[in-house]
């Protein structure tokens, strides 16, 4: 929209020698500043037109306001500097009278108010708002302001630093909700909520590898499997414990809902929480990693013209999420170029190079604690800082660390963490979890409005309507087989990265090719590069995984730059139910198609979509 904005505009102007002897009060600087005045929302032309700049229509009634403002203190220290450099003999000469002179501005000032309020009114017509409406918007945009500030606010200070280092530190947090889990299972008890007991002492204790995969696990006998990464794999103690909590609730499941789950739902996440690190009051539990990550970016108040930074080697599905993002919300998505293998410190310089060519910081950063595909952990803590230090908060992915790796949560300091349960420690499918920094609870909202909407964070995500929750119950079976049957989540580890370096010798040796990630970086998912699989055509990965199949193996394979080359390479998964034998039998799979990855293919049974459809 145009509108008239100053009708009488030029008295205000310096006097041109046209112009004769007008009251010379503007300096040179003053003057351009006020021939030229531009606030946010408004801009004058030459030809004194005003003109609305932002697209948001919440500022377009606002945006007058806001410009007459940023005037009146334009206009007042315009007035008292040219009243203050007038020399006495030139004031003399001109007769200027300091009260006079903040008269006149008053009353135009008023004027000038008048015609602005009267100009809203115009745009809210324009707008087609009533009243009604106008308010509304008006609240709209204070909440949504409100949202913003704690949204793109990143905390500091040393009241901050004290906080969160009680806040974060891991021993705390674990016995913080150790202490939880206790008192919850005690009141369940207290009030009768129902519960599934196993006995543990009926069920054998077994040496992990194939023992162990033939005797707790559902797995194919006949059938090698490499690719636990993608979904994990159930215990058969635990599958029999969710189909006896799915028992429980059917008995009555109206005052199971009411009366058992909250206090059996809460132990589990304090179990959880316990063993990752993290905070029972920060983390809500969530069906996936990908339900997790659409929560916080549609949750974020985004503008037209807001940036998002993502590293080039992050999950695939966040990459359509943002990709969703610039198409709804017109945010620009930031993608760092990450070049793999590199060192922890190669990373953090790659990153800050970037940072330091932005412009404005952008409204949040995600990336991988451990890379879905390539594997690759990242140095998640040291990232975290330094997105803090140039004011960007960060969504840290870490759906392929939970379970694999012991970590902090709370000690890594991102304003929001994403995990899974269900790859890497035992449970059902169906599994994630949230964990939001206190700072920025008020910003996250469950994707399904429920019943609990406005009742806060731990409230709103402890239901949004009916589920299926036997899965998330027979977590506490998970890790009850953790501890009682495989001797707790350090022997797991230890055993898992044991076989991972185990399985990369064997393989480096009948390959003659070298793992991509070092000890470090790999855990128990290493990316080992298939004979002469250097420069392989595109597509390859798709067939050799056919191939795989087809002689009963189960592996995510990838065709990735390492090192500046296209490589076809097969991304393990090292578990309780592995063997060494496990990867003597791919390795001799792999050396029956003699480097001919174009043209193997599995059989008609395995087509194209029974591939596609698994994925990291």
């Amino acid at each position: 929209w145009d509108f008239r904005f100053f009708t009488d505009r030029d008295r205000f102007r310096r006097p041109t020698q046209n112009q004769g002897s007008a009251t010379p009060f503007w300096n040179k600087k003053k003057q351009e500043e006020t021939e030229s005045p531009t606030h946010q929302g408004l801009s004058w032309n030459s030809s004194a037109e005003f003109q609305t700049v932002q697209s948001d229509d919440s500022t377009i009634i606002r945006g007058p306001m806001k410009a007459l403002k940023g005037l009146k203190t334009s206009v007042k220290e315009t007035a008292k500097d040219a009243v203050g450099t007038v020399s006495g003999s030139k004031k003399k000469e001109l007769k200027i009278d300091k009260e006079a002179h903040i008269e006149r501005l008053s009353d135009t000032i008023k004027r000038l108010t008048s015609e602005v309020e009267q100009l809203g009114g115009n745009v809210q017509n324009a707008l087609g708002l009533t009243p009604k409406q106008a308010e509304l918007q008006a609240k709209q945009s204070k909440v949504l302001g409100e949202r913003r500030l704690k949204a793109a606010k990143v905390p500091s200070g040393l009241r901050h630093d004290l906080v969160q280092t009680i806040h974060t530190d891991s021993t705390l947090t674990a016995l913080e909700a150790s202490a939880k889990h206790a008192v919850m299972d005690k009141s369940g008890d207290t009030i009768a909520a129902l519960e599934v007991n196993m006995d543990w002492s009926i069920v054998p204790r077994v040496e992990f590898g194939k023992e162990m995969k033939e005797t707790h696990f559902m797995l194919d006998k006949n059938r090698t499997f490499l690719n636990g990464a993608s979904y994990g794999a159930t215990p058969k103690p635990v599958i029999q414990a969710r189909r006896e909590w799915e028992d429980l609730f059917q008995l009555d499941p109206v005052l199971f809902r009411f009366k058992s789950l909250p206090f059996r739902l809460k132990q589990c996440l304090h179990q959880l929480c316990s063993i990752i690190c993290a905070d029972p009051n920060d983390t809500v539990l969530m069906i996936n990693a990908n339900a997790a990550t659409s929560t916080v970016l549609k949750s974020l108040p985004w503008r037209p013209g807001d940036s998002v930074v993502t590293f080039s080697v992050d999950y695939d599905a966040t990459k359509l999420a943002m990709e969703h993002l610039e198409e709804t919300c017109g945010v620009e998505v930031l993608e760092i170029p990450i070049s793999l293998p590199a060192s922890d410190e190669e990373i953090l310089q790659t990153v800050e190079k970037f940072l330091m060519n932005l412009e404005q910081p952008p409204l949040l950063a995600n990336f991988c604690h451990v890379t879905s595909k390539t594997a690759w952990k990242f140095p998640a803590k040291k990232l975290t800082q330094l997105f803090h230090k140039y004011n960007i908060s960060v969504c840290v992915d870490g759906a392929q660390a939970a379970g694999q790796h012991a970590i902090d949560i709370g000690g890594i300091g991102a304003d929001y963490y994403i995990g899974t349960v269900h790859k890497w420690m035992y449970s059902c499918q169906g599994i994630a979890f949230l964990v939001t920094a206190p700072h920025k609870q008020d910003t996250v909202f469950p994707l399904t409005v429920s019943y609990f909407f406005g009742k806060g964070y731990e409230k709103e995500f402890s239901y949004t309507g009916l589920q299926d929750f036997t899965p998330w119950l027979a977590m506490l079976q998970a890790f009850e087989f953790v501890d009682k049957i495989c001797g707790g989540w350090l022997k797991v580890r230890e055993y898992c990265h044991w076989l991972a370096n185990q399985a990369v010798a064997l393989l480096e040796a009948e390959w003659d090719t070298r793992c991509i990630q070092d000890e470090l970086h790999r855990g128990a998912m290493p990316i080992m590069p298939l004979p002469g699989g250097k420069n392989a055509p595109k597509g390859s990965e798709v067939k050799v995984m056919a191939f795989l199949l087809a002689n009963s193996i189960t592996a995510f394979c990838l065709r990735e730059e390492f090192g500046g080359v296209p490589t076809l390479c097969v991304r393990l998964t090292c578990q309780i139910y592995n063997d060494l034998d496990d990867y003597k039998r791919l390795a001799e799979v792999v050396n029956k198609m003699n480097g001919n990855y174009g043209t193997v293919g599995g059989s008609a049974a395995v087509g194209l979509e029974v591939i596609k459809s698994i994925i990291a």
